[in-house]
């Protein structure tokens, strides 16, 4: 939704109007694409698609797609900085959204978007690491599988801004 400028023949004050337009433009902007970082991630040739964020009210809201190639790989435990250096509200480890683990070979794993500190994103799976629980665990180069080609990482989450 974009609110029209307000002009001097209007019932309404112009600056009055613009500055309250203005607002809520920002506060419920369309979607806008972007390109994902994430530290711990090489993405060589693999590829990110339909990754875009709106805000919202008072929050962020974020989606996308990672597709894996030949030479993408993860080092460590897979957390994303949230675009436009956006700053989230929300405590350490709440869950803000849902993640899905493609295995191209095999399954799919559930998994959850939890904030992590102000500017990023924790990606963890729903998935028995040794054990027969089932717990969240950090998403790294061997969990919840080893990544290969084709395998693909789907994430949607939604934050309050600080």
């Amino acid at each position: 939704m974009t609110i029209a400028a307000v002009t001097g023949g209007d019932i309404i004050d112009p600056v009055w109007g613009n500055s309250v337009a203005d607002a809520i433009n920002q506060l419920e902007s369309g979607w806008v694409a972007y390109t994902p970082h994430f530290s711990v991630l090489t993405l060589g040739n693999g590829t990110f698609s339909d990754c875009k964020y709106r805000y919202l009210a008072g929050s962020i809201e974020v989606h996308g797609k990672l597709t894996f190639g030949t030479t993408t790989a993860i080092s460590g435990s897979l957390m994303e900085t949230v675009p436009n250096s956006a700053s989230i509200g929300s405590p350490q480890m709440m869950p803000l959204g849902h993640v899905l683990l493609s295995d191209i070979t095999s399954s799919n794993v559930p998994g959850r978007a939890l904030a992590y500190t102000a500017t990023t994103v924790y990606f963890v799976g729903e998935f028995s690491a040794g054990s027969a629980a089932t717990y969240l665990n950090s998403t790294t180069a061997t969990l919840p599988f080893t990544w290969a080609t084709g395998d693909k990482i789907f994430w949607h989450y939604s934050a309050p801004l600080a």
